[in-house]
């Protein structure tokens, strides 16, 4: 009868809506991971320039007389950025598993 096809009609409509509403929830995370792991990288960014405006103040420190401390500051702020971001992007990407694994279980 119309009444069925109407009640049959109306599921359709809610199950499709639900399932473009978990699309875009799907895509709305996806946004929030990529926002979050470019403001990881922007603090590993920050961190190195911290070190170079530490270095860049004009005070006497001594180690502005030795041959290789520009390079072994450069290498080791580079290589501290590189290190933070594999580590805060381990970190975050573990716990945003473990958060997805939690709610769907």
């Amino acid at each position: 009868s119309i009444v069925n096809e109407l009640d049959l009609l109306k599921g359709q409509i809610i199950t499709t809506e639900e399932q473009i509403s978990m699309q875009l929830d799907a895509i709305r995370n996806r946004l929030l991971f990529i926002n979050t792991l470019l403001s990881v990288a922007s603090l590993c960014v920050a961190i190195g320039s911290f070190v170079g405006s530490i270095f860049g103040m004009n005070l006497t420190n001594h180690i502005e007389d030795h041959p290789t401390a520009f390079t072994r500051v450069t290498v080791g702020t580079v290589v501290g950025m590189i290190l933070a971001w594999a580590i805060l992007s381990r970190i975050f990407q573990q716990a945003a598993s473990t958060r997805s694994n939690w709610k769907s279980g």
